[in-house]
């Protein structure tokens, strides 16, 4: 998994959070009932999701209730497994306690989960996001152009939310090595449009880069490709929604979801060829 990216979003999330804490009327429940404000995610490439709560408070001269018999569960509502999340206390960069929650599971693709707050079993948040699943992959015939410059076209359909980032995956094999290394070329950030966008790849330019990280002179023979893919990130529609509330339907705040998937495909020898590797690919 990229933990940085997900530290980096759920940050994210924090940072919006305690925007919200400076403000007095953000942080008040609109009709005095006791009620929460939730913001989170969950995703499908960590094995913990975490959200945050806070209380709002019921009145303009009322205070917040902190956590007292506070209890987060969520349930996958294709199939009705429930969890309960693990109080897990911190603090931010400024000594402000954050009441996080916590619990060890792994989304899955696909799935809508439900997120529900409750104070002594009265309820004071709902929220729902549903995973984005896999996408659907074309990909074209290799290019090639002047000197042999193998490209290669990818069309991304399908896409069930915002397409975060994208990472052309290479399994090779040093000469003389069983170890198969797993090594990743960032391709940004792609433009979407009607739940689709394009990926070139170019594997030709991206050879240097590959046996800078094998560690090898650009001329050496005999690096094997075991396979190629596409990884690629997509983010839910409340990500980018112009709601109030993104994803609630009691309470405030922010819950959303985050998919991570994989697909590979077989580069035709002759490419492989070109690009001065070994093809050692499985058969197609």
């Amino acid at each position: 998994m990229r933990p940085r990216l997900v530290l980096f979003l759920f940050s994210a999330v924090l940072v919006f959070t305690m925007a919200a804490c400076d403000s007095s009327v953000d942080l008040l429940s609109e009709d005095g009932r006791d009620l929460f404000a939730l913001h989170g995610f969950v995703n499908n490439e960590a094995d913990t999701q975490y959200v945050r709560v806070e209380s709002l408070r019921p009145l303009v001269a009322g205070a917040a209730q902190g956590m007292d018999g506070v209890t987060v569960r969520s349930v996958r509502l294709d199939t009705g497994e429930d969890m309960t999340w693990e109080y897990a206390p911190d603090v931010n960069s400024t000594g402000q306690p954050a009441h996080v929650f916590r619990a060890a599971f792994r989304a899955v693709a696909g799935a809508v989960y439900q997120i529900d707050v409750q104070r002594n079993g009265v309820p004071g948040a709902s929220a729902s996001a549903r995973v984005p699943p896999p996408a659907r992959l074309e990909v074209s015939t290799p290019g090639l152009g002047d000197e042999n410059f193998v490209t290669q076209l990818v069309t991304v359909s399908e896409v069930a939310g915002s397409p975060l980032g994208v990472r052309l995956v290479y399994f090779l094999k040093k000469p003389g090595s069983d170890e198969i290394r797993r090594l990743e070329v960032d391709y940004g950030r792609p433009s979407s449009s009607q739940g689709r966008f394009l990926v070139m790849a170019y594997p030709s330019r991206d050879r240097s880069t590959l046996m800078f990280r094998l560690g090898l002179a650009p001329e050496t023979e005999g690096v094997a490709l075991v396979g190629i893919s596409l990884e690629y990130e997509v983010l839910s529609p409340e990500w980018t929604s112009q709601e109030q509330d993104p994803g609630m339907s009691l309470g405030h705040g922010f819950f959303a979801a985050r998919g991570v998937h994989e697909s590979s495909w077989r580069l035709d020898s002759e490419a492989v060829r070109l690009l001065g590797f070994v093809d050692a690919q499985p058969p197609g």
